[in-house]
């Protein structure tokens, strides 16, 4: 048989005093659920009440009371015979519930409690006496509305977070939406502190800059939540230790498919240190072009950076480096305000090996692949304040600059 429970929510005991006689019964009420803990409204049910003298059974009768709307119900206790031979003046009373909730007799012992306020005001009466507290109890005005909301219940939290603490010195869960310190003894959140420690770690890159393979030492910048090297890439071993083949002669150049290296003018004596080298796409695809630690940007990766310089119509002005040594005349706008010092180190041509734009322009890869042959880059004007994202063939000769990973 399916379990059943009966909650009981308030024993209401009003007697009813007729002059010269003990009272002859007393109000119950109880709130009904079911195995569920579902309120059971509405519904008949069949209900077995009996009185206890101790463990000995004095009274009992049966009923067959309907529940309301919340599961409420209300009898009078007393009718059956007997109830009138109750000496209420001795024994220890409980009230015991069996109930039926298919209306019949198949009970279900739901419980025993104590009989406190009914015995004392019957016993009263017995004595010829009168009690004038107990009516005006604050159980004897209940009625089922005031019981409507009983499940939402919810009484004043005045606690503190302090308070809580005290108890166990622990919180035991995660406490959310905590605001960032401001004082020396605020608490901070996992988030606040790692962007301390992100921002910490970004300024050291770029202080202390990087070492590629071949023992080239590069100084870097800070720019927004980027780190990237201030100069051209110039190694020509990939950091794997793997050597990349220098190709000086034209034909040579426009027909190379592995990853290539060459020197602006074919004079690394000159151009080196200035310019940086030129590589062709097949050596940033290799994946293993910048020393480790850091990588050659994405199309993404440059477009955040020109975002951060107020947009590809601007972002030129703000990296190229100032005067006429590495620009020619009149290097519109540069003001070289992140200290990125690009220079208009040219190109080297993908289709006659030429060597182009010398102080002109300024081409960067970006790791970006397009097609079979296209990859994208982002060039600068010796004549603009723009830096505009391009397609470039990957037999091209470019500059990279190398951001941390």
């Amino acid at each position: 048989m399916k379990k059943r429970t009966l909650l009981l929510v308030a024993m209401i005991i009003t007697t009813g005093v007729i002059v010269a006689q003990a009272p002859q019964s007393f109000s119950y009420q109880a709130v009904v659920r079911n195995s569920s803990s579902d309120l059971v409204v509405n519904t008949e049910i069949g209900l077995r009440v009996s009185i206890l003298d101790g463990f000995t059974e004095i009274y009992a009768e049966e009923l067959t009371p309907t529940t309301n709307q919340n599961g409420l119900f209300s009898v009078s206790i007393g009718s059956a015979p007997g109830f009138d031979l109750i000496d209420w003046s001795s024994g220890n009373f409980f009230i015991k519930t069996e109930v039926d909730l298919d209306g019949g007799e198949d009970y279900t012992i739901v419980g025993t409690s104590s009989i406190l306020s009914v015995p004392f005001a019957l016993y009263a009466q017995k004595a010829n006496e009168t009690d004038p507290v107990f009516s005006a109890s604050d159980a004897a005005g209940i009625t089922s509305g005031d019981i409507t909301s009983w499940n939402n219940k919810l009484d004043a939290e005045t606690q503190s977070l302090e308070d809580v603490l005290t108890i166990n010195n622990s919180a035991n869960n995660q406490i959310k939406d905590i605001m960032d310190p401001a004082d020396a003894q605020d608490a901070a959140t996992k988030a606040y502190v790692d962007n301390l420690v992100n921002n910490l770690m970004l300024d050291i890159y770029s202080e202390i800059g990087v070492t590629d393979i071949d023992g080239n030492h590069y100084g870097a910048v800070r720019i927004g939540d980027q780190v990237w090297m201030s100069e051209n890439l110039k190694t020509t071993k990939l950091n794997s230790g793997v050597e990349i083949d220098v190709v000086e002669d034209w034909s040579d150049w426009t027909n190379y498919l592995d990853a290539g290296v060459c020197w602006f003018y074919n004079d690394a004596s000159t151009y080196k240190d200035s310019y940086g080298a030129l590589y062709n796409f097949y050596a940033v695809n290799s994946g293993a072009l910048c020393p480790t630690g850091w990588h050659v940007p994405s199309q993404t990766e440059w477009q955040t950076l020109i975002d951060y310089l107020g947009g590809e119509s601007l972002a030129g002005g703000e990296l190229k480096e100032t005067g006429f040594t590495f620009w020619a005349n009149p290097n519109t706008g540069a003001s070289n305000s992140v200290g990125f010092n690009a220079r208009g180190t040219g190109r080297r041509n993908y289709s006659n090996g030429d060597y182009d734009f010398d102080q002109e322009e300024a081409h960067y890869w970006t790791s970006t692949n397009v097609t079979g042959q296209i990859a994208k880059t982002v060039t600068m004007s010796y004549i603009s304040t723009e830096a505009n994202s391009a397609n470039g063939y990957m037999k091209q000769g470019s500059s990279v600059r190398c951001v941390k990973d």
